[in-house]
């Protein structure tokens, strides 16, 4: 007997061949509201059981006031006690399951825009709209952190890389990976094909090599060419600025990475300058000198 291929069916056959799209709803504010239900019936309990141990200190039977300190004589007697605390045994066990269950759902990867993209593009197709009712809201909404993804090899992504991901895949498939086959077939009825992030990855650091290779030394380049100290000092600052912003905007280091980063820039920028001065200033000196031994030639 063949298996079911259409609705829920195929969309876990896909998934599965693609950990990039098995994407759920993490449903941070339920579980959060579950946990705080649970929160509150815990210190109601509680107080109960302060109480209970309270009247059954002060109980004229000799074997009730045993019962905070004889914890047997209380099972044995199956005291009012031993039932609070079994109430809330169970009530705590419930939570602190609850509890490590959302810190583990918040280690999970938050997915990529490339891949919640992917994933409702498929969702959308006119042949995988199966969707109905309140499920059309599954993914829905655009926002990331409101979803995980099980894919456990999802390195941390910088801003060219997403957009090589997001702008350029597309047109490459059309254009030369479906003729060489370069992705793999996850859905063969609507085409659907997966690349390898890894490769990705690999591609767009080498596209992004040559810029930056070249950036410093297109810089020194200038810098050397300008003869204004001026001039030379305006356009570091605008170098600097710019060297600092593509780091922001198109990198995932960190701050003080970053502010190193552009400070080791600054530095060999000014050395430039430095040196520039100093030979147009030698010039300078040199220039009258040859003149003034040409006269009196």
């Amino acid at each position: 007997m063949s298996s079911p291929s259409g609705g829920y069916h195929k969309l876990a056959a896909i998934m599965s061949n693609d950990k990039d799209t098995s994407i759920f709803r993490r449903f941070n504010d339920l579980n959060l509201l579950s946990l705080l239900s649970l929160n509150a019936e815990i210190l109601e309990l509680r107080q109960s059981l302060r109480r209970t141990c309270l009247l059954d200190d002060i109980h004229e039977q000799e074997d009730e006031k045993k019962y905070s300190s004889n914890f047997k004589l209380s099972r044995d007697n199956n005291s009012e006690q031993y039932k609070s605390i079994e109430v809330l045994r169970y009530k705590l066990k419930d939570y602190n399951e609850l509890l490590l269950q959302i810190s583990q759902i918040n280690i999970l990867n938050t997915p990529q825009k490339s891949q919640l993209s992917g994933l409702k593009g498929w969702l959308n197709d006119a042949r995988n709209g199966f969707l109905k009712d309140e499920e059309t809201q599954t993914w829905h909404d655009e926002t990331e952190s409101l979803y995980l993804c099980l894919a456990t090899d999802l390195a941390e992504t910088d801003a060219f890389t997403e957009t090589m991901q997001r702008v350029i895949i597309g047109p490459w498939h059309r254009l030369f990976g479906y003729h060489l086959k370069t992705g793999k077939v996850v859905d063969f009825e609507c085409g659907g094909v997966s690349y390898d992030k890894r490769k990705i990855d690999r591609a767009s650091t080498m596209v992004a090599t040559i810029p930056s290779a070249m950036f410093p030394v297109l810089t020194i380049f200038i810098l050397n060419v300008l003869q204004s100290t001026n001039a030379r000092i305006g356009l570091t600052a605008l170098f600097t600025m710019v060297f600092a912003l593509v780091l922001a905007r198109f990198n995932s280091a960190k701050r003080v990475e970053i502010f190193a980063a552009t400070s080791t820039f600054a530095a060999v920028e000014v050395v430039i300058i430095g040196s520039a001065s100093s030979s147009g200033n030698q010039n300078f000196i040199n220039g009258p000198s040859n003149a003034t031994m040409a006269a009196d030639t």
